[in-house]
């Protein structure tokens, strides 16, 4: 019988992972390959690690609703400024257990998953317009170019600027080789 009860949470869904799992089939219709899809991928594996390890992964962990809840807030204010407290009373707890919980599912804190959602939104916008990357810092949220470019470097490994640039050149070269213009040997 014990061996029967070692096994069960293999058996049971486990409700953070179906939302993690929920989140990430949503993020990768919208925008497959992104960095934070990345980090949805890489959270469900931690995840599922904990509860295939035999932890008692729910007692740490935020409702799914209160994660949602939490989710839903900051990004309808990725853009803009936002304080701990706010987001703490949409998901309905204390900001000290929200901040700890919240790092407990996704790996980040509040902050450091608003500065990633921000740089996501940067490298499409690098991608998809020409504006200029002082007008996309504002536009993201940041406070001056300067430390958009510095978040943007520690995020993605490389500044806004050469982005926009090595994308530039990639969408250059495939709508060459779609052409036929240069070969893909």
């Amino acid at each position: 019988m014990a061996a029967a009860n070692m096994y069960q949470h293999l058996l049971s869904p486990d409700p953070v992972t179906a939302t993690l799992n929920t989140l990430l089939r949503e993020e990768e219709s919208q925008t497959p390959g992104s960095d934070f899809a990345l980090a949805l991928r890489v959270a469900v594996a931690q995840r599922e690690q904990s509860v295939c390890q035999g932890r008692d992964a729910n007692r740490a962990a935020i409702a799914p609703y209160r994660m949602k809840r939490a989710l839903e807030y900051l990004e309808s204010h990725l853009c803009s400024q936002f304080r701990l407290q706010d987001v703490a009373a949409a998901a309905g707890l204390s900001p000290f257990h929200f901040c700890r919980q919240f790092r407990i599912e996704t790996g980040l804190t509040p902050f450091q998953y608003v500065l990633q959602r921000r740089v996501e939104n940067a490298k499409r916008t690098l991608r998809t317009t020409d504006a200029a990357l002082v007008d996309i810092a504002l536009d993201l949220g940041f406070t001056s170019q300067s430390h958009f470019t510095a978040v943007f470097r520690k995020i993605a490994g490389i500044t806004p600027g050469r982005f926009r640039a090595l994308c530039l050149t990639w969408e250059d070269t495939t709508q060459l080789r779609s052409t036929g213009a240069i070969s893909t040997m």
